[in-house]
């Protein structure tokens, strides 16, 4: 008897369906195929390079420096860019659709990740996104079937990983491989043709101070050798060759290199090079070599040897600023001399010997601007302890605009991704900000940063500054200014301020950082400032909700009383910025900043002290910078746009007024500014003197002495020759008298604009009757405000027990916040 198995057959069945749905399946794959669905050469597609920190591409005439991605076509037929999407973003593989065209048999074809706001090269194909690392980048196509339907397949996925190296790209290291890693850029080229980015070398002795002489041992990793250099020059394979410690020595006695150049200025400003040797630091530069043609990048440290024994150091910060000889003195390429621009312009009979700097801008390289004249370089800042603040690479271009032409010129300073970091790192000026440029700026003269150390608490925007000791290229190059520079960085940091939602403007004529559009806001101001009704209150308040009406009249008031002959509140020499939107984190304080209003900041105030004026040379306290100007302005402030609209109004002329005689009284009195002098003076001196010797061996600059002693003079004067000059621009005709302020058992008092501590005694300012004053009791620890006692004056809103009250000045007055325990 025969058993029949229901498993067996069972089993049978099921493997008969199984084989019937692979049949079907593979008809409906053979059909694909049939129909050119998986052999369609647009599947063979790679990425084949991906830059998320770009050295700079050649583009016709110019260097972008765009991150980007290159494709790679490996078969021998052209392939059509249509249906073809890039993303950076795994839930949106059709974020950038690629524009129309082809990729030729064997070619490569790069797309810009301009990201937004930013702009790849005219006429070059890009995408929306930008790149960064940590992310995975994908290569979709999209195509439509048979029955219409259309269909997405990945073709090309590549995952980037962290810590791509500075001037390295990720790569197929071979092309349309699934192999990647590390490589030197080569767009539009065979990877093979581009090198291997060796790990970098290690100093095992730091960069600093050190006393007699110091061994510097550097490490590499296995099989690689390590070639030097001590002049500031890029180590090549033809460099000496590191087998054992170095054993450097204090190289000041050596003839001057850099120092020993002429061609840094022009004939007319009779600069003659120092007569002796400069101090020197010993730099030492290394890089990583394979013997296959692959390097490492380069590393940097600047060694500072027996500096106790020489003067003009003491107590003071030290920076070092190293890049290839080539990057600033060549003539070719350097940005620090006339350069070959000068040399061919003088032969070709395009200009002579004795043209002023304004004649040759076009002509020397120190005016290259733009990111064309940025060169790399690597930056050491050390504390007045010797202790590294800074120790990275960052860019650097030549700043300033009659200052270009200076001997001892300024730069500006870069720290981008693609040298070694996105910003410099937040250790500078105590204030947490991460900046991703700086100032350094000569030393010409102290005014400039001077004056923002006496107006920190107005409502108008300063720069914060270390002086500092620099030497560039190892040799010593005089005392500098490291300062703050205005961008979004420096208005998050300082006000809170959304980077999203501000915008800093230059010159009034274009936006230096932030939301490009906004400039249409800040030219509608300008316009609403054009009006001839703004005495018309309505019409006045309405300016009020588009501007910081106290950030331009303090503005107006710093620049009146230094003097400055070189500022226009409407035109040059000045930043404006607004912000509609806070950060998360913002401050309660600081809140107010976000009100879309536009604000006022301080720049360059070189020109003070009635430059360029017959008051210039003796006397500038009295010139009356109301109304008189420099020779080479059409006007004074009072006469610029917007004041003579301005002046029209009765609030805004009292706002001003009382603004102008704080100021007057507190910011700028004259003790207290001597006494910050007499600090600075101390301080500073003898790095200034060191500075003055070494870029005056043709004596022409005053000394830094003389300069104090000048802004000595300045302020002690000052104050009875403007006031005057204030009352009668602005029409009053009350008396000048003395208000005396004290607080009982100690407090705080408001007055109109300052904020003044009396807890240690007692305050005199003068004041005109024409206008009366605001006083404001502060709340204070440990004390209750309980009444005002008023001598010479009367109170003409609130009361003798009212916190804040409003008092009019008839005579001297002494007003006394009388506070109670509490």
């Amino acid at each position: 008897m025969k058993f029949f198995s229901v498993r067996k057959h069972a089993l049978l069945w099921a493997r008969l369906f199984t084989a019937g749905l692979f049949l079907v399946l593979l008809f409906f794959v053979f059909r694909k195929y049939e129909n050119g669905l998986y052999t369609d050469p647009v599947l063979s597609l790679r990425i084949n390079e991906v830059c998320t920190i770009s050295p700079g591409t050649t583009e016709g005439d110019s260097v972008t420096y765009e991150d980007y991605i290159e494709l790679y076509n490996p078969t021998s037929q052209a392939v059509s860019l249509e249906g073809l999407y890039l993303s950076d973003d795994a839930g949106d593989p059709l974020q950038a659709a690629l524009p129309e065209g082809e990729i030729e048999p064997g070619g490569y074809y790069i797309i810009y990740a301009a990201g937004e706001g930013d702009s790849a090269p005219e006429g070059t194909p890009s995408v929306a996104f930008g790149l960064s690392e940590e992310e995975v980048i994908m290569l979709t196509w999209v195509c439509e079937l048979e029955d219409g339907t259309e269909s997405a397949h990945t073709i090309d996925s590549v995952y980037v990983p962290a810590s791509i190296s500075p001037g390295a790209v990720y790569a197929a290291t071979e092309d349309g491989g699934d192999s990647y890693g590390q490589l030197s850029p080569s767009p539009g080229l065979s990877n093979a043709s581009a090198s291997a980015i060796l790990e970098d070398p290690v100093f095992l002795t730091p960069g600093g101070f050190y006393e007699d002489s110091v061994e510097v041992t550097l490490t590499a990793a296995e099989g690689l050798s390590i070639r030097y250099t001590l002049d500031g020059s890029e180590p090549t394979e033809d460099s000496p060759l590191y087998t054992e410690p170095l054993i450097l020595t204090d190289p000041s006695s050596s003839p001057n290199v850099w120092s020993a150049l002429e061609n840094i200025t022009t004939s007319d400003r009779n600069y003659e090079i120092p007569d002796t040797p400069v101090d020197k630091a010993a730099v030492v530069r290394a890089a990583a070599f394979d013997g296959e043609g692959n390097r490492s990048g380069t590393v940097t440290c600047t060694y500072f040897i027996d500096f106790d024994e020489k003067e003009g150091y003491e107590n003071a910060a030290v920076l070092s600023l190293v890049t290839d000889p080539e990057n600033l003195f060549s003539q070719e390429e350097g940005i620090y001399v006339r350069g070959s621009l000068y040399e061919e312009a003088l032969e070709a009979g395009l200009i002579y010997e004795g043209l002023s700097w304004i004649e040759l801008m076009d002509y020397t390289h120190y005016y290259l601007e733009g990111m064309s004249s940025e060169r790399p370089a690597h930056l050491e800042l050390y504390s007045v302890y010797g202790d590294a603040l800074l120790n990275q690479s960052c860019g650097i271009r030549i700043r300033g605009n009659e200052s270009r032409s200076f001997p001892q010129k300024s730069f500006t300073l870069y720290s981008r991704k693609r040298y070694e970091k996105e910003s410099f790192d937040p250790v500078l000026f105590d204030t947490g900000i991460s900046y991703d440029s700086l100032i350094l700026n000569n030393s010409k003269t102290p005014k400039k940063v001077f004056f923002f150390s006496l107006v920190e608490d107005r409502e108008a925007a300063v720069q914060e500054y270390i002086p500092c000791q620099v030497f560039l290229n190892g040799e010593y190059w005089g005392m500098y200014y490291l300062m703050e520079r205005y961008s979004s960085e420096y208005l998050e940091g300082r006000y809170d301020a959304s980077p999203e939602e501000s915008t800093l403007i230059k010159d009034t004529r274009y936006v230096a950082d932030g939301v490009e559009e906004e400039i249409e806001s800040y030219r509608a101001l300008r316009d609403y400032l054009d009006r001839e009704d703004l005495d018309d209150p309505e019409v006045y308040e309405g300016l009020l909700e588009q501007m910081d009406m106290q950030s331009f009249i303090d503005w107006m008031c710093v620049n009146i009383y230094i003097a400055n002959t070189d500022n226009k509140p409407l035109e040059n020499n000045v930043y404006t910025w607004k912000s509609d939107g806070s950060t998360e984190t913002a401050l309660p304080e600081n809140m107010e900043y976000s009100d879309g209003k536009w604000r006022w900041m301080l720049y360059d105030l070189d020109d003070s002290l009635a430059a360029g004026t017959v008051y210039a040379d003796s006397g500038a306290w009295s010139m009356d910078s109301f109304t008189e100007h420099a020779v080479y302005a059409s006007s004074g402030y009072l006469d610029d746009k917007p004041m003579p609209a301005l002046m029209k109004n009765a609030d805004f002329r009292r706002q001003f007024v009382l603004t102008f005689l704080d100021m007057a009284n507190e910011n700028f009195r004259p003790d207290r500014v001597l006494a910050l002098l007499d600090e600075i003076e101390e301080q500073y001196s003898s790095w200034a003197e060191l500075s003055w010797e070494r870029w005056n061996t043709n004596l022409q600059d005053q000394t830094f002495s003389e300069q104090v002693e000048e802004l000595r003079l300045f302020f002690e004067n000052r104050f009875d020759s403007i006031i005057p000059c204030l009352a009668e621009h602005f029409g009053l005709t009350g008396e000048l008298v003395t208000l005396s302020l004290s607080a009982e058992n100690g407090g705080a008092v408001s007055l109109n604009t300052l904020d003044l501590d009396l807890m240690d005694g007692s305050w005199q300012g003068r004041y005109y009757t024409d206008y009366p004053v605001t006083l404001t009791a502060q709340e204070t620890d440990g004390a209750a405000f309980d009444h005002w006692e008023i001598e010479g004056g009367s109170i003409i809103e609130g009361s003798q027990d009212s916190a804040s009250i409003q008092v009019r000045l008839e005579e001297d007055t002494t007003v006394r916040a009388v506070y109670t325990e509490s």
